[in-house]
């Protein structure tokens, strides 16, 4: 009844709740709907000073409602502006909050050791350790361990630079081998050497020494901080494994 239960030929509403605020003195008093209704409240001697205190906040209340509604209807033009700039104020905080939000979340990143499986099938595929990155854009694993997890397919938009370097051509996706989850693609250096650039989002990271799980959709939120190396660095690795 309390909570907005209407009877309509409802003329007495006997109250024998403490009611904890001016809030619930309005609502109980709301459920009264017949014209000249009344409304009962039973109240012990303990706690009969703090409904009259309900009482007086909830006439006082009406009062300022009475002036907000005289004050709007008389001064419009004063209250849209106000409107407005309090809700330019609301806007501002809320997105400081969702800001300040988003860089308590950021994880921090370690020197230690994860493991990164397969986000769909689970299977162990390599470690932190494995990657480089490339002019802080471009992440990737060259080691003969990780090579033998994923397979290649050929790309449906090889031809496109989708936001890459002129200097990479997309050659094919690189996709799991044991589920077929999309890992990144390989792309062709300047027309020289195939590279697979990895996608972290196909991954989930688990800290080695905790196993605690980490499940980002972009390499700046990893855990780790991958070693940065150039280019020319990588194809010598590269020509020396030959």
């Amino acid at each position: 009844m309390l909570q907005g239960i209407d009877v309509a030929d409802c003329n007495l509403v006997i109250n024998y709740n403490f009611l904890r605020n001016e809030s619930l003195t309005v609502q109980i008093k709301g459920r009264v709907r017949k014209r000249g209704g009344e409304m009962v409240h039973i109240s012990s001697d303990r706690v009969a000073r703090r409904d009259r205190l309900n009482v007086h906040r909830t006439q006082l209340m009406n009062e300022c409602t009475d002036n907000l509604v005289d004050f709007i209807q008389n001064n419009q033009n004063v209250y849209r502006e106000e409107l407005k700039n309090l809700n330019t104020i609301d806007m501002r905080e809320v997105q400081s909050k969702v800001l300040r939000k988003l860089e308590e979340s950021r994880v921090k990143q370690t020197n230690d050791e994860f493991l990164l499986y397969c986000k769909k099938c689970k299977v162990l595929v390599c470690s932190s350790f494995d990657f480089v990155v490339v002019d802080n854009q471009q992440y990737i694993n060259i080691t003969p361990g990780f090579k033998a997890k994923y397979k290649m397919i050929e790309h449906p938009r090889k031809d496109k630079q989708d936001g890459m370097s002129q200097d990479w051509k997309k050659i094919s996706k690189v996709i799991c081998k044991n589920c077929n989850l999309d890992w990144g693609i390989e792309a062709l250096y300047k027309g020289a050497v195939a590279l697979p650039l990895i996608k972290i989002k196909g991954f989930r990271i688990t800290k080695k020494a905790t196993t605690r799980h980490y499940i980002v959709k972009q390499w700046k939120n990893v855990p780790f901080k991958p070693q940065e190396i150039s280019l020319d660095t990588i194809l010598k690795r590269l020509c020396d494994e030959d």
